[in-house]
């Protein structure tokens, strides 16, 4: 009917007279939740661990090393940057959705950060 105006709230996503436009509907808000929350699963799910590092920083080093002397030490100089992943040195911090690698303290240590299985170089 003509003249009158409903006060129970619009869950249908459309603009009404209480809610200006622009502004968001319990429903749109679960989504972007939900949608947090599948990112948020997937990124932990894909968190990179200590093993993951290791087999990059090896394919790294023997790429680079590869590049410069050949191919045979570059798989050498792989496996030792490997082995001093298993020797401790680097640290791992777990943030759950990505972690930090890092070897040492200070202006000469690597850092890495791991995400969704990649790596990056950080400093």
């Amino acid at each position: 009917m003509p003249g009158i105006v409903s006060l129970a709230p619009r869950w249908d996503g459309l603009p009404s007279p209480e809610r200006p436009e622009g502004t968001y509907t319990v429903r749109s808000n679960m989504k972007g939740i939900i949608g947090l929350l599948v990112v948020a699963v997937a990124l932990a799910l894909l968190n990179p661990g200590m093993d993951d590092f290791k087999s990059y920083l090896e394919n790294r080093t023997a790429n680079q090393a590869g590049n410069q002397t050949g191919s045979a030490l570059g798989k050498l100089v792989g496996k030792l940057a490997g082995a001093a992943v298993d020797l401790g040195a680097f640290e791992r911090k777990n943030y759950y959705v990505a972690s930090v690698y890092s070897s040492g303290s200070g202006e000469k240590s690597d850092v890495y950060l791991g995400v969704a299985k990649f790596f990056l170089k950080i400093r």
